[in-house]
């Protein structure tokens, strides 16, 4: 820098010196505030004031010099909080980072939101991420505070940025795990700070390679949310239907499902796991039958496609257990008939969890533990798919899981009993070219026992209405 441009800054340092004492004394000032949240008059000068796109805006529509402004939701504390800065373009370290950043926000200032990010780029230059010093869990909640604050409140600009591209380069700082003891209100911020990252940013760090995985021991450490991108991205699969119900027009009390068409994929990484079912409904007073399709294009050469064979219910039986296989994907399924004939194997590999379902004898349904992915049965799904939440007679009834038959079989004896298998929901992915249901619900029809109770003394047992209900 030369004598002239060193000799012009201080000039100019000189002349925001004096404008401050000015202003603390409220010695030439030209503009009042009244800040309606407490009253207070606050003296200040226009031409400062004017750097605020927010305050800019009120003085072009007042009369003056002197000027008369107001402020309806701002106390005289904050607002000097900001003139403090504008005289002296310079950030008090005793104010957080986010009550700049909320003030640059709401009065339009672009000079603190300059100073704001530069403060930022100092703070995270000095966060080394030492995991022994005593201040990193300080620093990184703080951090994290700023982060969750940007990502709110600023949906485009620098600041928003920089906090993705810090994310990208330190994803752990947003975990808790390595700033031990970790309080709630930490834990509660580090997920809501992985909750701000948007999937499509997220996908796209992990496409461009600039997302680290894993930390220096291998564990990956993602949102939920995340974690199935992470899937679809790696796995290459893709969600054509969130939602499918094969029982829809066919009403528990009037049909019942007399056979099954299985499909099984082509080779998928090497094994031939199921792909979705046919369902053939028949209607138990007239005989008639209809068939629930799976997918109408179904036979295209980058789908799954070959028939594996069709399952008939002997007459007058009907399904009620089910052996099943099941990882990421459904592998196999076998059915069980109330008359002991098994229809299956669906499906011709042999990996993944086992899963049995019993519908009479629930305590001794038991899911074997798998390392892989249990998307057949998802916990995460609270959707009660029935017609009536209240269990409407013959409503069919959805079993996700080995812990909803506990619970039945724990139930009270006017709960809904269980009579046959009665049809599935689930969702339709494509992967490697070819479709597979995922996320499946199994639902049973079922008999609400108090019907029984206004025509019979004594209520039969739960075995007795399920064997009777399709005893014609």
């Amino acid at each position: 820098m030369n004598d002239v441009s060193e000799a012009s800054l201080n000039h100019i340092r000189q002349l925001h010196a004096k404008l401050y004492e000015f202003y603390k004394a409220e010695q030439m000032t030209d503009v009042t505030i009244t800040c309606a949240a407490d009253s207070t008059p606050v003296r200040t000068h226009a031409f400062v004031c004017a750097t605020s796109g927010y305050l800019a805006d009120l003085l072009a529509g007042a009369s003056g010099p002197p000027y008369v402004l107001a402020l309806p939701s701002m106390g005289a504390d904050r607002l000097r909080v900001l003139l403090d800065f504008l005289y002296s373009a310079s950030l008090d370290p005793t104010i957080s980072l986010t009550t700049y950043l909320q003030l640059a926000s709401e009065l339009k200032v672009p000079l603190l939101l300059e100073a704001c990010q530069h403060a930022l780029n100092q703070k995270i230059q000095t966060f080394g991420f030492n995991l022994e010093s005593v201040d990193a869990g300080t620093t990184a909640d703080d951090i994290r505070t700023i982060y969750a604050f940007i990502l709110t409140y600023f949906s485009e600009g620098k600041l928003r940025e920089q906090m993705i591209n810090f994310f990208a380069a330190h994803p752990f700082a947003f975990t808790c795990r390595f700033f031990p003891p970790v309080p709630l209100p930490a834990f509660a911020l580090a997920a809501e700070c992985l909750r701000l990252i948007p999937v499509d940013v997220f996908t796209r760090l992990l496409e461009e390679g600039c997302l680290l995985m894993c930390d220096p021991e291998g564990v990956v450490s993602l949102g939920r949310q995340y974690g199935e991108q992470c899937s679809k991205y790696v796995l290459r699969y893709s969600l054509i239907s969130s939602r499918t119900v094969t029982y829809e027009k066919f009403p528990a009390h009037s049909w019942k499902i007399s056979g099954l068409r299985a499909y099984v994929a082509l080779s998928w990484d090497n094994i031939r796991p199921l792909a979705g079912f046919d369902v053939t409904y028949e209607n138990i007073w007239t005989g008639e039958t209809q068939e629930v399709l799976w997918d109408v294009d179904r036979d295209a050469e980058q789908y799954t496609r070959q028939v594996l064979e069709y399952f008939s219910v002997p007459p007058g039986d009907v399904i009620e257990d089910m052996h099943i296989r099941h990882g990421w994907l459904i592998d196999q399924v076998t059915f069980v008939t109330r008359g002991g004939v098994h229809l299956g194997p669906c499906g011709l590999s042999m990996g993944g969890s086992v899963s049995e379902l019993h519908m009479k004898d629930r305590s001794s349904s038991s899911t074997v533990p798998s390392p892989r992915y249990e998307l057949l049965s998802r916990l995460d799904s609270s959707e009660d798919y029935s017609d009536d939440s209240d269990y409407e007679a013959d409503s069919p009834q959805p079993v996700t899981s080995t812990g909803d038959l506990a619970q039945v079989a724990e139930s009270k004896p006017e709960a809904p009993v269980l009579t046959a298998l009665h049809g599935f929901c689930y969702s339709t992915i494509v992967s490697h070219g070819m479709k597979f249901w995922n996320s499946v619900k199994v639902c049973y029809s079922c008999i609400d026992p108090l019907v029984f109770r206004s025509k019979l003394p004594i209520l039969p047992s739960s075995a007795s209405m399920s064997d009777l209900h399709f005893s014609f």
